[in-house]
């Protein structure tokens, strides 16, 4: 059973977090915890579009090509997360902390959509993608 979660606005949330993150309302950024950002929000604005993309021509090349392309992205977006939380561009303060924390969960929750449309088309169609 697919979660009725709409992944759009799952990203929106993910794309609010970073800009307010970057708006320095929660804190100062250095210059490398602003080029993970930069990376995070690359990587879910393009996640929006093959979104986009997928829901527009609704065939199984886009589902596929969706598959591999938003994997990717999401992996981007926790990888950078995990490494500011942990601190490896600079310490971050609490409050800036606890939105990476739910910029983490959101996209471990589209990962989770994800994988359920996944499961539910190749329940459908009997193939593996």
């Amino acid at each position: 059973m697919i979660h009725e979660e709409n992944p759009f606005d799952l990203v929106k949330h993910i794309l609010h977090i970073a800009d307010k993150l970057q708006s320095e309302r929660y804190g100062v950024l250095s210059d490398g915890q602003s080029h993970c950002f930069d990376a995070i929000e690359r990587a879910t604005r393009q996640y929006r579009d093959v979104l986009i993309y997928a829901d527009d021509s609704h065939s199984e090349n886009a589902l596929r090509f969706l598959s591999y392309e938003t994997r990717e992205m999401l992996a981007t977006v926790l990888g950078y997360a995990e490494m500011l939380i942990d601190g490896e561009y600079g310490q971050l303060n609490n409050a800036q902390i606890q939105q990476l924390y739910l910029m983490r969960a959101e996209s471990k929750r589209l990962l989770i959509w994800l994988n359920e449309l996944f499961d539910s088309s190749n329940q459908a169609s009997g193939a593996q993608i």
